[in-house]
């Protein structure tokens, strides 16, 4: 005879109304509970009862089951204790924290098994000493054909007339051709930013406000989101890259050298930016745009373009949303972790060469990594 766990089906149900409600486009700034999976709270407290996590506020209190949730995103307006996080660490909890650009913090905790071995640190290394041009190349040419396909459906969805996309491509087809005979890593470098500035340039024809890619701090409403949301990509590539087990200060485009961060996650994040973070921000500042409220979204002065709330909530909620579609069978999630995964193996030796995740389509197949160059990598 099945026994039923009461708490569970009234837990469930309880976070079904809630985000029934949260449905509603303007409505979710009053409810604590963002999205469900992940979890993501704003506007509440929340505290621990044995294993329950406990989120008080817009006139809700909802118990949670530890076991519903794998990770919580805490946004700005969240009270939450020490205690409250030495046990959602001891219960192995992943707490991200979203502050006003994005991302600011990612709470590992230490009782998770990670999976970081020796010998997958090593062979990192030895590939970044023996072969980081060969694939450093290989990360850059799956990050411009992902911004070539960004532009096709730019075009598709009338963000950007033809004439524009077709004028960007020729440098972002360039920035290919370029990457063929690129000889070191500022060149490789050089190639991926003109991909970017093709596209920004197309960009800035759109949207007046726009002037190219500025950060730390972003002038207007399109840098905002684009930083804020790839803040986000960055934080779960750190723990997608831990889980997979590679070392994550061992990169191949991007310095690892410093101390400030784990560079690898920018590296494969970049891969997936084009088709999420990037595209997202156009479209969300596309779609306010057109509404006539751009300005009302975003708060601008002298230290920077941010966004407001009830809006950043949207936002988040949207673009998570996004994360979660299928595209090739599988969700955009579950694309980062898998390309976690097929690096791992690609840098072990069990995979013989790498190709970058598509957004649509494959890489050519006569384009193999031995033909890149330093074979040596591949023995």
């Amino acid at each position: 005879m099945k026994v039923i766990n009461v708490f569970s089906l009234l837990n469930s149900l309880v976070v079904t109304l809630v985000m029934l409600m949260n449905s509603r486009e303007g409505s979710s700034y009053f409810y604590p509970i963002i999205n469900d999976k992940p979890l993501i709270l704003n506007n509440c407290s929340i505290s621990i009862r044995g294993k329950i996590l406990v989120v008080d506020g817009g006139g809700f209190r909802i118990p949670l089951e530890f076991r519903s949730f794998r990770e919580i995103w805490i946004m700005q307006n969240v009270v939450v204790s020490g205690d409250t996080l030495h046990v959602l660490a001891k219960y192995g909890k992943v707490v991200y924290i979203l502050g006003r650009d994005g991302v600011s913090s990612v709470l590992l905790p230490l009782s998770t098994r990670w999976f970081i071995r020796g010998d997958i640190a090593i062979a990192q290394t030895k590939k970044f000493l023996i072969s980081r041009i060969v694939v450093g190349k290989r990360i850059v040419e799956g990050i411009i054909r992902n911004i070539k396909l960004l532009l096709d459906y730019l075009s598709s969805k009338n963000v950007l007339d033809r004439d524009t996309v077709s004028f960007a491509k020729r440098y972002v087809n360039r920035a290919l051709e370029r990457l063929d005979n690129a000889r070191n890593v500022n060149d490789i470098v050089s190639c991926e930013a003109e991909a970017w500035n093709a596209l920004y340039t197309a960009l800035s024809e759109r949207f007046s406000f726009f002037e190219g890619r500025i950060k730390r701090p972003p002038t207007d409403p399109l840098n905002a989101l684009i930083s804020y949301f790839n803040s986000i990509l960055y934080g779960i590539f750190i723990r997608f890259i831990l889980k997979a087990g590679l070392e994550p200060t061992v990169s191949f485009v991007h310095s690892p050298y410093g101390y400030k961060r784990f560079a690898l996650a920018f590296d494969l994040k970049d891969i997936f930016a084009p088709a999420t973070s990037v595209r997202h921000a156009i479209m969300t500042v596309n779609r306010f745009y057109r509404k006539g409220i751009l300005e009302e979204s975003f708060s601008s002065s002298s230290r920077g373009c941010y966004l407001r709330d009830p809006y950043r909530t949207l936002v988040v909620r949207r673009f998570f949303e996004n994360l979660k579609r299928k595209v090739k069978g599988y969700s955009y999630l579950t694309w980062m972790y898998k390309e976690c995964i097929k690096f791992r193996e690609f840098i072990t030796g069990n995979r013989t060469g790498y190709d970058p995740w598509l957004w649509k389509g494959r890489f050519p197949k006569s384009r193999s990594l031995e033909s890149l160059g330093d074979a040596r990598a591949y023995r």
